[in-house]
């Protein structure tokens, strides 16, 4: 910054600094504003909702680890099923958390074998339409 040697120049420079002031002041209250509006529980819990939706990282985690707890307690019903003791139902909830584990940790097996089971329904209910087809313009002909 320059010397202000004369009193028309120390006017110039308050009315500087003093629009300097201004303008920085406005803008530290847009900040706070903003700041302000981000920090409302509803926007925190909407940006954390966004973000959980956009991220494919945690689409796969949830759907395996829902999964693996799916498959994992399914498999404790048919365990204790058979017999209800104490301790069939301490060996069931082992094989629960072995096979939710499981799951969770490789799910590419499970997506595989899933693509297996869909396709092989896919199969067999395309051969069926297509045997029906086939009946009825036999049906037809005679």
């Amino acid at each position: 910054m320059e010397r202000i040697t004369t009193t028309a120049g120390l006017r110039e420079a308050i009315v500087r600094l003093e629009s300097r002031q201004a303008e920085e002041g406005i803008e530290l209250r847009e900040h706070l504003h903003v700041v302000y509006n981000s920090l409302k529980p509803i926007n925190l819990i909407k940006s954390l909702f966004i973000e959980t939706v956009g991220s494919e990282d945690i689409k796969e985690n949830v759907i395996s680890n829902s999964l693996g707890l799916t498959a994992g307690y399914i498999s404790k019903l048919l365990f204790e099923g058979v017999m209800k003791s104490p301790l069939n139902k301490m060996i069931g909830t082992a094989i629960m958390l072995g096979i939710n584990n499981l799951i969770a940790k490789n799910p590419e097996i499970i997506r595989s074998m899933g693509k297996g089971v869909l396709n092989f329904i896919r199969s067999r209910s395309d051969t069926k339409s297509h045997e029906s087809e086939h009946n009825r313009s036999d049906e037809d002909e005679t």
